[in-house]
């Protein structure tokens, strides 16, 4: 009995790791905030204090870690008290005390590993009660989330009047929201020198990413479904080709979280892809700040979201010797670990083969090594004759173009299908297990008249332009292949008759 425990316990062991050690869709990022406080004034500064926000851990509706995380005062690492809270993570830090024209530098630097997360939630299994504690997530805020407007209730009662799901009533304001290409949509994306609330949005028609989040918040309350806006960054490589953004600031991304009974909080990002939006999904560049619930983010100078980047200060002087601060704050995002891949399927064919181009680049500034990239395909529609390459190795901004040779099967003619690829791929830091990258490609095959044989058979070379194949017209010097059968068998037929003639003379 004790021999097949410890065989039990054994494989438990040795099946722990095989599951950890599953490929992960996620990035790893080194971010720095720097942080600059000078004594402007022509007296000292006593008691100087500066608070920042840091990045902190979340899961559920998000999947990011902290992997590391350092605090230096002017090039000193220092470790002062950090404070957690449902929303947010922050740390008060003492300067002391600051001479006329002194400058001090706080800098926090924090290596992230932030993963997609994709929820699955099922309508029906969605509560109809929502907890005690969450109703102040659907009251409205002056100046960010006017969810009392007559405007903005009458909008979500016409969005959501036909369902009392809390599921259907989210997704069909989201659906109302994500812009639309050919026009009519809700709002029009367009970047905003400074922040709006959701009244403004929907008056004026435009907004950016804060604008559409504010206005879906407020929507959602309307609708009685708490919601909160998660303000941070998102690493677009368009705006990082070489994986490293000098500014974070051009980084700066809001989106939302509503909760829904029995599931809790779930994400969705109304501009993120343009045109199409994410609803209970998060890729990994989206890298979460903090999330607001309320009017914390409202101040007489208009609207701020508390994340790291803001900064918050406090300071004493002497009795009739007062001075002035200058604070500012800037930051960097790089990847250490971050794949880009492209799908690409060209809707022309050749003999019935469709050619799917994959690019893969390395924005990370670590190499990856043991790359194995697959084709993810509908077998009813179409076939793979590659079904997998290799590479063992990619290089810091490095890219691998690979293809693939897909076989289109009848139904697949005069539809639209989706194609999917993934790339499994390790770091070279041991920290790490294995890492995923995905993509996919719409593409458009036309009608086309063509027989069952063209499709199932291996396509073969015309013998000339004007020559059909060799399988449909036979040659006249070649007997068609029914023929050349049945002589055959005539053949062994003779030959047995005449071996038995020859056994029974003897």
């Amino acid at each position: 009995m004790k021999k097949l425990l410890l065989l039990v316990v054994f494989l438990l062991l040795l099946s722990a790791p095989l599951a950890s050690a599953q490929p992960q869709e996620a990035a790893v990022y080194t971010i720095k905030m720097t942080y600059r406080v000078q004594n402007t004034g022509q007296n000292e500064a006593v008691n100087v204090n500066v608070g920042v926000y840091l990045f902190g851990r979340v899961s559920g509706w998000g999947n990011q870690e902290v992997i590391s995380e350092r605090i230096t005062l002017d090039g000193e690492e220092i470790f002062p008290e950090i404070v957690e809270t449902e929303d947010n993570r922050w740390t008060k830090i003492a300067l002391g005390d600051l001479a006329p024209g002194e400058t001090k530098v706080v800098e926090v630097v924090q290596v992230l590993k932030v993963g997609a997360v994709d929820l699955e939630v099922d309508p029906e299994k969605v509560g109809t009660e929502i907890p005690q504690e969450l109703l102040i997530y659907t009251q409205p805020v002056a100046g960010l989330w006017e969810s009392d407007d007559p405007e903005i209730r009458l909008l979500a009662q016409r969005f959501t009047e036909n369902t009392n799901n809390f599921y259907q009533k989210a997704r069909q304001i989201f659906d109302q929201l994500v812009e639309k290409t050919g026009g009519g949509s809700l709002l029009r994306y367009e970047t905003q020198p400074v922040e709006h609330g959701a009244l403004w949005a929907l008056q004026n028609g435009r907004g950016d990413c804060t604008e559409f989040s504010n206005l879906m918040v407020a929507l959602l309350r309307a609708a009685g479904i708490p919601a909160k806006v998660v303000s941070g960054y998102a690493f677009l490589p368009l705006y990082n080709p070489a994986g490293v953004s000098e500014n974070a600031d051009v980084l700066g991304h809001a989106y939302v979280i509503f909760y829904l009974p029995n599931y809790g909080w779930i994400p969705a990002d109304a501009v993120w892809p343009r045109y199409v939006g994410s609803f209970g999904r998060m890729d990994y560049t989206h890298i979460a700040g903090a999330s607001v619930g309320g009017d914390e983010a409202v101040n007489p100078d208009g609207i701020s979201w508390p994340s790291p980047g803001h900064v918050s200060w406090n300071f004493e002087f002497y009795s009739g010797q007062p001075t002035e601060l200058l604070v500012n704050s800037t930051g960097t995002i790089e990847a250490e670990i971050l794949l880009q891949s492209l799908l690409q399927a060209s809707p022309q064919l050749e003999n019935g083969i469709m050619t799917v181009m994959l690019t893969v680049k390395n924005m990370g500034r670590e190499g990856v090594r043991n790359l194995v990239a697959e084709l993810h395909l509908d077998n009813a529609m179409f076939e793979a004759l590659t079904t997998k390459r290799e590479k063992a190795a990619l290089a810091s901004q490095e890219q691998w173009i690979t293809s693939f040779a897909v076989r289109v099967k009848e139904p697949a003619y005069g539809t639209t299908q989706q194609l999917n690829s993934s790339v499994v791929f390790e770091s070279s830091d041991s920290r790490f297990n294995a890492f995923l990258s995905k993509s996919s490609d719409k593409v458009t095959i036309a009608a086309v008249v063509t027989s069952s044989p063209t499709l199932t058979t291996p396509p073969r070379e015309p013998t000339s332009p004007a020559t059909s194949s060799p399988e449909l017209t036979p040659s006249p010097t070649t007997p068609p292949p029914d023929l050349t059968i049945f002589l055959l068998f005539g053949v062994l037929v003779t030959a047995v008759v005449l071996f038995a003639a020859v056994m029974a003379r003897r």
